[in-house]
């Protein structure tokens, strides 16, 4: 994690930081600069930076400047920047060339105009075309104090312009200045890294398949430049309304609460779904504004943050399977066992929603199944069919149904549920015999030799069935 060096306190022009993987982002006063940053500044570009350690680095025109650690290590990183060695000290013809310049002043005359242009002066070393010898400045509170002396006589210009410049009566001098303001997102409460806007999941919501993480919460801070002060800093609630939250404050939003800080930092609390579109991505918007002192107001900047859906989860049903000539009803509900892995049905809730397989084509030879608008199913097994008794022993039949659930916003998934039914072995089946006596009874007094001989009494005759 990146090394905070310190934050914006002044920008003047065009500032930039690089960092190490080339991204570049233009710097207003109250951000951040992380070690291992590059500070590019323009021609017309300043910044001054109030470092962590309470020292400050101030950065001018035309430089660059990597940040790292040893900026943070006191006096010795003081001597690491100090500015170059002047090139040459000052010479007779130097010194001649200013008592000249004195004199023509003392006269009245206009040195610009008369005298040829000093070669005196230090060189520019590495500050550009703008003079001096110092591309950037560490400073460090050490309550010394010292007497300003240039070395050579100063004072006022005796001469006045010949052209003096002349302002209308009640002019302003200084141009009003708009504020603006800038909203940063924080991968995590310490403020560390930046992210590109703010996240949020439904999964972290009571019923949620994270229920209890602190994914639904996501932080940030609201940087602004004003020069003319800020009188207030608002943002648009639900309703409509703007919010006075310069010194902290609580606005409701359609999916869940922001609470701001009085130094500008913000807590987004997701506390209600959203409803979600196909892509399964939807966000809560806050207008942001700032009033400064003299009542100019800051272009509106949004405060952004993604809320991840959450989603349901059906799961397949365990077979429900039948013996024939066993127990002959088998029923449920195949939303029993929708539930993510923690238990929770989902943040949207789920109901069923339709059979994609509305009948039976199987089992209907077997028996009666009914397949519920609620999810509920029945399999009634009919022992009296001939299909029934005819499976042989060990022999299963079965019939897969698909079904889908949906939640609270449109999403859906699809699972399925399968009954069957198992054959067992009949053995033989007699019919048409009495069981409990003599089927048929012949005398043998019938016999030719009996007593009452007849011999077509001998023969009886009859039939019985059997099946196995």
């Amino acid at each position: 994690m990146a090394t905070l060096i310190g934050i914006v306190r002044v920008v003047v022009g065009e500032v930039f930081a690089v960092a190490a993987d080339g991204g570049k982002r233009e710097l207003g006063e109250g951000d951040r600069v992380y070690a291992g940053e590059q500070l590019l500044t323009g021609a017309g570009g300043a910044v001054a930076i109030r470092l962590v350690n309470g020292g400050e680095l101030t950065v001018g025109r035309d430089s660059s400047l990597l940040l790292d650690n040893q900026l943070l290590a006191g006096e010795g990183a003081r001597a690491a920047i100090q500015p170059a060695t002047p090139e040459y000290a000052p010479t007779a013809q130097d010194l001649a060339e200013v008592e000249e310049v004195q004199q023509a002043i003392a006269a009245g005359v206009d040195p610009s105009l008369s005298l040829p242009a000093t070669a005196a002066g230090a060189g520019a070393g590495g500050a550009g075309s703008g003079g001096g010898g110092i591309s950037f400045v560490l400073l460090d509170e050490t309550a010394n104090r010292v007497d300003p002396n240039i070395g050579y006589p100063t004072g006022p210009l005796e001469f006045a312009p010949l052209f003096p410049e002349t302002f209308p009566q009640g002019a302003d001098e200084t141009p009003d200045t708009i504020p603006s303001l800038r909203v940063e997102y924080f991968a995590d409460p310490t403020g560390q890294v930046l992210t590109e806007r703010g996240f949020v999941d439904e999964a972290a919501l009571p019923g949620g398949s994270q229920q209890g993480s602190v994914a639904q919460v996501s932080h940030g801070r609201v940087s602004i430049s004003s020069p003319d002060g800020i009188a207030a800093l608002q943002v648009l609630d639900k309703d409509g309304n703007w919010v006075d939250v310069t010194g902290g404050g609580i606005v409701r939003g359609e999916y869940g609460t922001l609470i701001v800080s009085p130094g500008g930092g913000w807590v987004f609390t997701l506390d209600r779904s959203a409803s979600h579109g196909a892509d399964d991505q939807s966000q809560q918007i806050f207008p942001v504004r700032v009033i400064d002192g003299d009542a100019d107001v800051s272009p509106t900047v949004s405060l952004v943050i993604d809320i991840t859906d959450d989603v349901p989860n059906a799961m397949d049903d365990e077979p429900s399977s039948l013996v024939e000539d066993g127990v002959s009803l088998v029923a449920g509900n195949v939303l029993l066992n929708d539930e993510h892995p923690n238990g929770q049905i989902g943040a949207d809730g789920q109901t069923f929603s339709v059979w994609n397989t509305p009948e039976s084509s199987v089992l209907s030879a077997y028996g009666t199944v009914v397949l519920g608008a609620d999810g509920s199913y029945s399999f009634t097994l009919d022992n009296t069919l001939a299909a029934t008794q005819a499976l042989n022993a060990g022999q299963v039949v079965s019939e897969t149904f698909t079904y889908t659930i949906v939640d609270g916003d449109g999403d859906t998934d699809t699972a399925t549920l399968t009954l069957s039914v198992t054959g067992t072995a009949d053995g033989v089946v007699l019919g048409g015999l009495d069981g409990t006596g003599s089927e048929i009874v012949v005398d043998d007094a019938n016999l030719s030799d009996g007593s009452a001989a007849n011999p077509a009494l001998l023969t009886q005759t009859g039939s019985f069935t059997f099946s196995a």
